[in-house]
């Protein structure tokens, strides 16, 4: 599975890499996976990754096992990649109004999916260093789980909110800032009743030092402005 999705992401990387090539078939494949077409492929793609995540435990024996560094998610990384990718290229091309719709969905698609894969590797992680069982129950009922789902949410968010208003990506941001909401309602419905009281203290203290570095590192980047009305010839005072 993971070899069948990494030589699907590497035929898409190749083509909108070789894209610029007028030899036959660089050039017809670069335009035909700037366009539905390669929409499709990178659907195709988002569900390879979906199925990896949860259907895979990251174990590749002789070797041990590495978060992040083994062969599901190298593969899934490398699929969500060559997406990424596609996007530009379509990005770059202009498309018309429908396929710039589509390729918006995508985009959205394509940041679920990374999410999807994160905890994903969480799980794999816990599963691995913590003896958890690779099931669902056993997972919810874990506190190296939750703790792992908890710090890690914030921190991701704290990068993302910071990133945003760096780069003053308004909705970035405010996305974020929506991740970090739903981490601090899972705090107090979730795990106040879970986990012991060393876990609650160390999870509380760790987040609620992210929500303080939230206010310090990433303010909310500002609105764009709107364009100056042109000015038109002073007119006279009437009498």
């Amino acid at each position: 599975r993971a070899s069948v999705l990494a030589l699907t992401a590497g035929a898409l990387l190749l083509a909108v890499g070789l894209r610029d090539r007028t030899a036959w078939p660089f050039g017809v494949a670069g335009q035909v996976m700037a366009r539905p077409g390669g929409l499709g492929l990178a659907a195709a793609l988002l569900l390879g990754v979906v199925s990896m995540t949860a259907a895979s435990t990251g174990t590749t024996p002789p070797l041990p096992y590495l978060p992040v560094l083994n062969v599901a998610d190298i593969a899934q990384l490398f699929g969500l990649g060559a997406c990424v990718a596609l996007l530009q290229l379509a990005r770059a091309e202009r498309p018309k109004d429908t396929l710039r719709l589509i390729g918006d969905g995508l985009r959205l698609a394509v940041a679920a999916v990374a999410f999807l894969w994160f905890n994903g590797m969480l799980a794999r992680t816990v599963h691995h260093y913590g003896d958890v069982p690779m099931t669902f129950s056993a997972l919810w009922g874990s506190t190296p789980f939750h703790v792992a789902l908890s710090v890690s949410w914030s921190a991701l968010a704290l990068s993302l909110m910071v990133l945003a208003t760096r780069r003053k990506l308004r909705t970035v941001w405010v996305v974020a800032a929506a991740g970090l909401g739903v981490t601090v309602i899972k705090l107090f419905l979730v795990d106040l009743s879970r986990l012991s009281t060393v876990a609650k203290i160390g999870t509380f203290l760790v987040v609620g030092l992210l929500l303080l570095a939230v206010g310090y590192f990433s303010p909310l980047p500002p609105a764009r402005a709107e364009p100056d009305a042109p000015k038109g010839p002073p007119t006279e005072p009437t009498p």
